[in-house]
C-alpha cells in the first residue's frame, strides 16, 4: 500500500494537480473571507451592493471564459504535440486583441457614465469607474489563466490564484477600514488581479521566448469552440448569480444583504466542489487526445463533489444559526433556517459547472440546450415568484433539476457510444 501511495505521488500530474486543488480551495477561502469581512465592515445595504456588483462583474465578464477555456484547449493540444512556438503565438494574439477590444470598451463605459451608473443602480460614478476597471483587467487576464494549467503547471497556477485571494482579502479589509467602503471593496478586485496578470507574465516567460515559426490563427474550428464555451458560461454565470442580482430588484435593500449573506455562506458548497475543475479539464481533454478512457477523472470529480455537498450541507441544516453567528455575527441570524437547503442548490450547481467543463473538454456541446433552457426557467420563476427568499431558492431548485436530468442522459449516451467504440477497436486489431 504505502509503495502505491509512493508511486501515485511521484506522479508529476498528481502532485501538480494537488497542488492546484489546495491552491484552488485557498483562493476560494479568501475569497470567502472577502465576502464575510465585508459583511461585517458594511453596513447591510453597502453589502448588498457589493455582492450584486460582483455578480454582475462575474456576468459581464463571460464574454472571457471562453479565452481561458480555449487557453486550456489548445495549449494543452499544442503541448502534447511538442508546438510550444504556437503556446507563444496563442498567447501573443490572444492577448493583444482581447486588450485592444477591451480598451474601447472601456473607453466608452467611461464617456457614458452616468447613463450607465443609473441603469444599473450604482450609488456612485467612483463605484462604477472601479466597477468597469475590475471587468477590463479580469478579461485581460483571461488568456494566461488558462494557458497556464494547459501547460499542467498546475503548482505555478496555484500560487498566482492564492496570491490573488490573500491579496484581495488583505487589500479590501484595509481600504474599508479606511473609510473607503463599497469603492475599497471594489478596488481591492483591481489589485489583485492587476499583481495576477504580471505573474502570470513571469511564469510564462519561457515561452515567450521561444523561437520558431509556430502561428495560432483564429479559424473556424477555433471560433466555433469560443461560442460554445461563452454560451456555456454565460448560462453556468446565470444559474449561479441571477438569484442575488434579482434579490436585490425585487427585495428592499436590508434584504437582499441578508440574502447576500445567506449565498456567501451557502457557496462554501460550491467553492469545495469547482476546485476540483480546474485540473479535471485538461486530464480529461488530454486523455481524450491520447485515446484513454476520460470518464473515470470525471465520474471521480462528480463523485467527490457529491460527497463534499452532502456533507457540508449537513453541517448547515444541523448548525445554521452557529454558522451564520459564527462567520456574520448577530445581524444577518434571520436567514439562518434556510441555510441547508442554499447549500445543496450550490452543491448541486458545482455538479453542473463540472459536467459543462467535462462536455467543453471533449468538444461536446448539447448540453448546451438543457443548460439554455434552466437558466431561462430560474430568470422566469424568480420573476414571477419571489413573495420570500424559499420561493427563490425552489426556483434554483427546478431550474437544476432540469439541468441535471439532461446532463444525466448526455453523459449515459456518451460513455455508451465510447464504449462500443473501444469494442469495435479491439476486434479490428
Amino acid at each position: 500500500m504505502r509503495g502505491k501511495i509512493k508511486s501515485l505521488w511521484a506522479n508529476r500530474v498528481i502532485r501538480g494537480g494537488s497542488a492546484l486543488y489546495i491552491g484552488g480551495i485557498l483562493v476560494n477561502v479568501f475569497n470567502y473571507f472577502y465576502r464575510v469581512a465585508m459583511g461585517r465592515m458594511m453596513s447591510p445595504a453597502d453589502f448588498g451592493e457589493v455582492i450584486a456588483l460582483i455578480s454582475l462583474i462575474m456576468i459581464l465578464t463571460v464574454p472571457s471564459t471562453p479565452l481561458h477555456s480555449a487557453g486550456v484547449r489548445f495549449t494543452s493540444e499544442f503541448k502534447a504535440k511538442g508546438q510550444l512556438s504556437k503556446i507563444k503565438s496563442l498567447i501573443v494574439r490572444l492577448t493583444g486583441f482581447v486588450t485592444l477590444i477591451v480598451s474601447v470598451f472601456a473607453v466608452l463605459a467611461i464617456i457614458l457614465a452616468e447613463p450607465l451608473q443609473q441603469f444599473l443602480s450604482i450609488s456612485s460614478l467612483p463605484v462604477f469607474y472601479v466597477f468597469v476597471i475590475s471587468i477590463a483587467l479580469l478579461t485581460i487576464s483571461s488568456v494566461n489563466r488558462g494557458v497556464l494549467p494547459g501547460l499542467e503547471r498546475f503548482k505555478k497556477t496555484a500560487a498566482m490564484i492564492t496570491v490573488e485571494g490573500a491579496v484581495k482579502f488583505f487589500a479590501a479589509v484595509l481600504l474599508v477600514s479606511a473609510g473607503f467602503q463599497i469603492v475599497g471593496a471594489l478596488s481591492a478586485v483591481v489589485i489583485s488581479v492587476a499583481i495576477l496578470i504580471a505573474m502570470s507574465f513571469y511564469y510564462l516567460k519561457d515561452i515567450l521566448k521561444v523561437k520558431g515559426d509556430g502561428h495560432f490563427s483564429v479559424d473556424s474550428k477555433v471560433l466555433a469552440y469560443m461560442f460554445f464555451a461563452f454560451l456555456s458560461f454565460l448560462f453556468l454565470n446565470i444559474i449561479l448569480n441571477s438569484d442575488v442580482i434579482l434579490v436585490k430588484r425585487y427585495f428592499s435593500a436590508d434584504d437582499a444583504g441578508l440574502y447576500s449573506a445567506i449565498s456567501t455562506v451557502g457557496r462554501i458548497v460550491f467553492i469545495a466542489g469547482t476546485a476540483l475543475g480546474g485540473i479535471m479539464f485538461p486530464i480529461v481533454r488530454r486523455k481524450k487526445d491520447t485515446g484513454e478512457n476520460y470518464f473515470k477523472p470525471f465520474a471521480i470529480t462528480v463523485a467527490l463533489i457529491l460527497a463534499i455537498t452532502i456533507l457540508a450541507s449537513a453541517f448547515l441544516f444541523l448548525f445554521p444559526e452557529f454558522t451564520m453567528q459564527l462567520l456574520f455575527g448577530g445581524k444577518y441570524l434571520e436567514g439562518a433556517s434556510i441555510l441547508g437547503y442554499y447549500g445543496v442548490a450550490m452543491g448541486l450547481i458545482a455538479v453542473i459547472f463540472i459536467s459543462s467543463s467535462f462536455f467543453l473538454a471533449v468538444d461536446k456541446f448539447s448540453y448546451l440546450y438543457g443548460l439554455f433552457a434552466a437558466s431561462m426557467l430560474q430568470l422566469v420563476l424568480i420573476k414571477f415568484w419571489h413573495a420570500s427568499f424559499l420561493d427563490v431558492i425552489r426556483a434554483l431548485f427546478i431550474s437544476i433539476s432540469l439541468y441535471l436530468l439532461w446532463a444525466l442522459i448526455l453523459t449515459l449516451t456518451q460513455y455508451k457510444r465510447e464504449i462500443e467504440n473501444i469494442r469495435v477497436n479491439k476486434i479490428a486489431t
